[in-house]
């Protein structure tokens, strides 16, 4: 499914898909999340799991790009993107690693 821009604003949008959340409304859902994040900087090591439009909204918003951005990022099944964060910023050290699944049979 291709997300225009009145696909992503769905407070200006009332017609969300069908059956589905439209962006801004997973982007609301993940805030108390990202807050967590942010107030727990000591936490070294967080793993998140996610299906692949959440973790595009999610990485928008940790990188601040606007949500009509997250096609930007690409996403493979069971790919790892590792977040840094600084205490202040969130930054990208590796992105669509699927290294671990080179020694899993087909």
């Amino acid at each position: 499914m291709q997300w225009g821009a009145a696909a992503v604003a769905a407070r200006r949008n009332p017609r969300p898909p069908a059956r589905g959340e439209s962006p801004d409304e997973v982007a609301a859902r993940q805030q108390p999340f990202i807050e967590l994040l942010r107030s727990r900087p000591e936490e070294e090591t967080v793993l998140v799991c996610m299906h692949g439009r959440a973790m595009r909204v999610l990485l928008c918003q940790l990188l601040n790009y606007p949500l009509s951005a997250m096609d930007s990022f690409e996403h493979r099944n069971l790919c790892l993107y590792k977040i840094h964060y600084t205490g202040s910023l969130f930054s990208v050290n590796s992105f669509l690693d699927v290294a671990h699944l080179q020694d899993c049979p087909s």
